[in-house]
Formats: structure tokens, sequence, C-alpha cells
């Protein structure tokens, strides 16, 4: 039986002008005419406030230099950048946080990503459900109707928690939006690699690579 601590994986109408929001579309362009990169994927972190979208943006690009594109008062989105190995060639991933909560985030950004890990904390069940709410709210509103998701369960190192939530009910959660799933620690490293490999790879195969070019095209 898998346990928590080892990890396990499981087969806002702001209608603003970001018009002049600066991506990185170009320095993309220049890293694949000198690098070879032959893909480019576009990673969304979303979750409720203290989950650990940071800290595994953190741990898994850790030594990568990051940017903000576009900031107002205490919210931001922060993307950093990593290149990685994929199926015989090599791929950037461009992995972004917005540092406000989830519901303030710009539609437009939705549009940017090819993927979104929807992170939830393993030791606070309301994070669990806020996914449902976001599942519904948000995504299905504002993100590209083949975009690629992940349902990531962060803690897991922190199982012998009392309000530890359990992995049947973290696989019927996942069920129910067809959605692929995965538990990590950021603390302990557990899972940062695999979950980012096999979001990439999810992209990879998806239609949505190619589907959402903004963030790209702009």
């Amino acid at each position: 039986m898998n346990s928590h601590n080892e990890g396990y994986v499981v087969g806002n109408d702001d209608e603003s002008d970001f018009s002049d929001v600066e991506v990185p579309h170009q320095q993309e362009q220049q890293t694949a005419q000198v690098d070879d990169i032959d893909r480019v994927y576009k990673i969304l972190l979303v979750g409720k406030d203290g989950v650990g979208k940071s800290s595994l943006v953190e741990r898994y690009t850790e030594g990568h230099k990051g940017t903000s594109l576009w900031g107002m008062n205490d919210m931001a989105i922060y993307w950093k950048k990593k290149v990685v190995l994929d199926d015989g060639g090599t791929a950037t991933l461009y992995v972004m946080d917005w540092t406000g909560t989830s519901e303030d985030m710009p539609a437009c950004i939705y549009q940017w990503a090819h993927g979104i890990m929807m992170v939830f904390d393993l030791t606070q069940k309301e994070t669990l459900t806020y996914i449902d709410k976001f599942m519904t709210q948000q995504i299905k509103r504002f993100a590209n109707k083949n975009i690629v998701k992940l349902m990531v369960g962060n803690k897991c190192h922190r199982a012998d928690g009392k309000q530890f939530i359990d992995l049947k009910c973290a696989k019927i959660h996942a069920y129910k939006h067809q959605l692929k799933y995965i538990e990590t620690s950021a603390r302990c490293y557990v899972n940062i690699d695999e979950s980012f490999k096999l979001m990439a790879n999810l992209i990879s195969s998806s239609s949505s690579s190619s589907a959402s070019s903004n963030f790209s095209n702009s």
C-alpha cells in the first residue's frame, strides 16, 4: 500500500488591458536558436493561500533566475525558467506563480498557460474543496478548454497529522474532475521533479500545447 509520506501518483472577470505585459516570447525564440530547444511549456500553479505553491516552484527551479511579468500592489505573476530533457529532446518550462489570491488573477493569465497544477494542502481539508470551486468558477470560465490539468497534494511529509486528508478522498476528487493526481513535499523534496515531469508529459501529449499561443505569440 502506498503511504502518503512516500508521495502518491495517480493515473475573474478582469478585462484590464495587459497588452503591455512583457512576455518572454522573444527570449524563447533566442534560446531555441542557441540551445536547440525543441518545445516550450508554460505551467501555472493555482490554489488556496498557504498550500505551498511558491515553495514547489522554488524547490523545482532552485538556482534559476526568476522574472516578474506584471504586478500591482502585493499581486504579481512571477515565472522561472528551467530547461529539461523531454522525450529525446529538450524543453523549456516556464513555471508561473501568482503571488496574490487565485481569485484575483487576471483572466488572461489562464490563457497563457499550457497546463495548470492545482495545489492543495494535505493537512487542510478546505484547500481540497477549494479545488472543486476553482474548477467550476475559474478554470472552466477562463482557461483554454483543452488546457492540461494536474491535481497536486502538497505536504505529504506531514502524514501523521490529525487532519491529514485520506488518500481515497483525494483520489475521489481527482477522479471527479478526470485529473491525474500526485502527492509532493516541497520541504522534503518528495516528487518535486516527478510532478513537473508529469505535467510536461501531459502537455506534450495534448493538443493544448499548440492551442494556447497568447504567451508566446503576443
